[in-house]
């Protein structure tokens, strides 16, 4: 996995859009984008993120915990508006 202190928010971004379209694709497991909220958070602390990208975090737990397609929308959606707006 990617080193979290030098990624920037888009870059998050970006990671959370992949890490759903392979899970849409069935080459990963739901669980890996709760890993990657787990560690973004352990390495990098929410309070040095923006809201936006805060905000991923409960979707990307969620979705460990569930493995919804509602929640894979979900989370999909925020980080595609959060990358329109940057």
């Amino acid at each position: 996995m990617h080193d979290l202190k030098h990624m920037n928010e888009e870059k998050i971004a970006e990671k959370i859009l992949e890490l759903c379209m392979q899970v849409r694709n069935r080459q990963i497991h739901p669980d890996e984008i709760g890993r990657l909220a787990t560690k973004t958070v352990a390495e990098i602390s929410l309070e040095n993120l923006g809201p936006s990208v805060r905000g991923y975090t409960p979707a990307c737990h969620r979705i460990f915990e569930d493995h919804s397609f509602l929640t894979l929308n979900e989370l999909e959606d925020q980080a595609r508006e959060f990358l329109s707006l940057h």
